[in-house]
């Protein structure tokens, strides 16, 4: 017997490999087909009157016996003679000889090529072909599951070719099988080829009403829903959109060298289907992929029926209070996923997102409650509201950058992880680790008290990963390779690159428009500084810089006040605060996604990366910044003015635009609003960098700060203001008691060793509130 077994494939046209992958070829088809039978006994013997019967059945049996003989013969000489255990009325494979595909099914080792014996066929042989029809009904349900099984593997790494080969040989099998065709409509999905898609799902339709008379399951049905709108569904005609572009809720995505982080991702996506919560953290540096990651993966979960919530935090956002969560909210409800929450919790949530009460007129309005309260009131709607859209869908929440994420839509989400429990939920949160540390967030991410949570660190591409990306950016499927393609430096860029994709891609871009004259070889210039010092960044600038060149004026603007704008940048009516046109925006925000700047995301344009916003955002001068920041201001305010809610986005604007003298009302009406929902550190940050001079402001702004820092138990701060509005002589009497009141608070929280202070400030309180008349 051979040390190592003959492989025989069987599932297609029939072939035989020695264990080093050479061929064997059999002269005869008879003799190959007695080799098949006694490989399929599984070493068993093998009747020499059956396989004579089988074989040569219109032979005579001397003449037959003989044939047999001599086929046994050549068997001997493919194989070996110590393969072959010959009797006399019998014969047989030694066991361990021959490896067969058949016998195997379900082992990764096999593929399945097709039907058993496919095109083998031996005339005359009936015996032969009765028993091959056999051993196909046999074979069949183990060939489907087998092909389901690979099918569901290589979804779990996200490799989505095999996922199509493997259900185009099912649909060979079984035309009408609904594995196999959702298999082809994920993987032509997961390239971008909805059409591709569709035109599968159109024709299993067809073929199920024809030959069945039977409509497809509600699950496909969803599934060509999502694939033929593309768009998000009940989206409100209030917001606006470049011209022409439709919302798209999945994109193809291509990821090379993560098929590790892409299936711990979707191990926790099969907790999630099975009502087990997870809270996952991606981290990695910029630029490293983590966006393409995820983006990949939720393209995955949305085809099996989830609803994808995703935001996009910023770090010029970071003091909007709730303004991640309120992106979140916002995009729960235009896609009706949280109709079925408790009225109560919807009115709560309807206090950081108008959309719901639009969305869900009998809403009611929610109770007044003190500011302190309100994020703990926040999380449990939002608990609500997930707990009952996850009752028809998994629900699935993406905060991207979330060390950028502001401290009240951190706390909540922390709130949330922790509560969470018997749900198909899943929360993923990405972040730079550095920046995490320092980041509200950190606290969740460093909280191990949450069983629920799972990390997935992204890391820069290993050499081959790094040499596949960069070798299918210079030369595309499908496209020609021309004499400078062919001589691209691939090895100067993945040195310079250093792993990290954003960095390959846009040297490997840029070498492909410009060859020689790219700015590769200035980077490489720039990179012999030590990398400590030096990094990725630097040539990602000397890119964007050189890429930006060939942007046409209008086009380079609409890019600086984008990067200006942040997640409003998709909202074309503002551009005109800078001469631009909406339909000049809407095609020069279209330039920028062909051009790579931009990408259509889950719904929406956003930057491809934070990295290329921050080099867009200071390679603005300081002037030129401040006059967008300035004119964006001015362009929400007009757009929506007092009592929209914007006011402290509107304040921030115009506060790094100096224009504090226009600025001061929206902060101070920004920072009351803060205090009312319960978000007192966004209303001292934007109080503390405003300055006001017009008379009563002033007042005003110390209270509203006192206030602030009183929420945040920061009394001593609290004091040193709460001092000289004891001298404020205008104040109304409402006004002096609740100066009188925060001051008792304060030395309360102070708790000071001599209560004397104490006891003076709660008697002042009570008297300035009995003269107030205020209960």
């Amino acid at each position: 017997m051979p040390s190592e077994p003959f492989v025989l494939s069987t599932l297609g046209y029939p072939s035989l490999r020695s264990a080093k992958g050479e061929p064997i070829r059999f002269r005869t088809r008879k003799h190959f087909a007695v080799l098949i039978r006694m490989a399929l006994a599984g070493g068993h013997r093998c009747s020499r009157e059956e396989l004579m019967e089988m074989l040569w059945p219109s032979v005579p049996a001397k003449h037959a016996r003989h044939s047999l003989a001599q086929a046994i013969t050549v068997i001997k000489s493919k194989v070996g003679a110590d393969s072959i255990v010959a009797a006399r009325n019998s014969v047989s494979l030694s066991t361990g000889s021959v490896d067969v595909d058949a016998l195997s099914l379900g082992s990764s080792g096999f593929d399945v090529g097709g039907a058993f014996l496919d095109g083998f066929d031996i005339p005359g042989a009936s015996g032969f072909e009765q028993w091959k029809d056999q051993w196909t009904s046999k074979l069949l349900p183990k060939i489907r599951d087998s092909l389901v099984h690979r099918m569901d593997a290589a979804r779990r790494l996200g490799d989505f070719p095999t996922v199509e080969r493997n259900a185009t040989t099912l649909l060979q099998f079984d035309p009408l099988s609904e594995d196999g065709v959702r298999g082809v409509m994920e993987a032509r999905a997961w390239v971008g080829d909805r059409s591709g898609a569709l035109k599968a799902y159109e024709t299993y339709v067809g073929q199920l009403a024809d030959v069945l008379s039977a409509q497809p399951s509600t699950e496909m049905v969803r599934m060509a829903t999502l694939l033929r709108e593309g768009r998000q569904a009940h989206r409100p005609s209030t917001v606006s959109e470049p011209y022409g572009r439709r919302e798209r809720r999945m994109e193809a995505e291509t990821i090379i060298g993560r098929t590790r982080e892409f299936s711990l991702l979707f191990d926790n996506w099969i907790e999630v289907k099975k009502a087990a919560p997870r809270v996952v953290i991606i981290t990695g540096e910029a630029g490293i992929g983590k966006t393409t990651l995820t983006n990949a993966f939720l393209s995955s979960c949305q085809l099996e029926g989830a609803v994808v919530a995703r935001v996009q935090a910023y770090d010029a956002e970071r003091e909007l209070p709730f303004a991640v969560l309120s992106e979140l909210v916002r995009q729960l409800v235009v896609q009706r996923t949280i109709g079925g929450a408790d009225p109560e919790a919807l009115a709560e949530l309807a206090r950081i997102c108008s959309e719901v009460g639009t969305s869900f007129p009998g809403v009611p309005r929610a109770p007044e409650w003190a500011a302190e309260v309100i994020p703990i009131r926040l999380a449990d709607a939002l608990l609500k509201s997930v707990h009952a859209a996850a009752e028809e869908s998994p629900v699935v929440l993406v905060v991207d950058d979330i060390h950028a994420a502001d401290s009240s839509s951190a706390a909540i989400l922390h709130m949330l992880a922790r509560r969470l429990s018997r749900a198909r939920f899943m929360l993923i949160l990405a972040g730079r680790p550095a920046e995490l540390r320092q980041a509200a967030a950190g606290a969740l991410v460093d909280d191990s008290s949450i069983s629920a949570l799972a990390a997935v660190d992204v890391g820069p591409l290993s050499d081959e990963a790094a040499r596949e990306l960069v070798t299918k950016l210079i030369h595309p499927v499908g496209t020609a390779v021309t004499a400078g393609t062919r001589d691209a430096p691939v090895g100067r860029i993945l040195e310079a690159g250093r792993g990290n994709p954003l960095a390959l891609e846009l040297l490997a871009r840029e070498w492909v428009d410009h060859g020689p004259e790219s700015l590769l070889r200035d980077v490489e210039a720039i990179n012999t500084t030590p990398a400590p010092r030096i990094g990725i960044p630097p040539a990602i600038r000397s890119v964007f810089e050189r890429e930006t060149r060939r942007l046409d004026p209008s086009v380079r603007s609409v890019l600086d006040f984008a990067a200006v704008l942040g997640r409003r940048l998709h909202e074309v009516e503002l551009y005109q605060a800078v001469g631009v046109t909406p339909i000049a925006a809407s095609s020069a925000l279209a330039r920028l996604t062909e051009e790579g700047f931009l990408r259509e995301v889950q719904g929406g344009i956003e930057f491809r990366n934070e990295l290329i916003r921050a080099q867009a955002y200071y390679a603005i001068p300081v002037s030129g910044r401040e006059h967008l920041h300035r004119a964006a201001g001015e362009a929400l305010a007009a757009a929506d003015g007092e009592g929209s809610g914007l006011e402290l986005e509107i304040a921030w604007h115009l506060i790094r635009g100096r224009a504090e003298g226009t600025a001061v009302k929206y902060a101070l009406s920004g920072a009351e609003r803060c205090l009312e929902r319960g978000a007192p550190q966004e209303a001292e940050e934007v109080l503390k960098a405003v300055r006001v001079k017009d008379s009563g402001a002033p007042w005003k702004r110390l209270m509203l700060l006192a206030q602030a820092l009183l929420d945040q138990s920061k009394a001593e701060e609290a004091t040193s203001h709460l001092e000289p509005l004891r001298s404020w002589a205008e104040a109304e009497p409402n006004e002096k008691a609740r100066i009188a009141a925060m001051r008792a608070s304060a030395e309360y929280i102070l708790a000071r060793e001599n209560g004397a202070r104490h006891s003076e400030a709660a008697e002042e309180a009570l008297k300035a509130a009995e003269e107030a008349g205020n209960a």
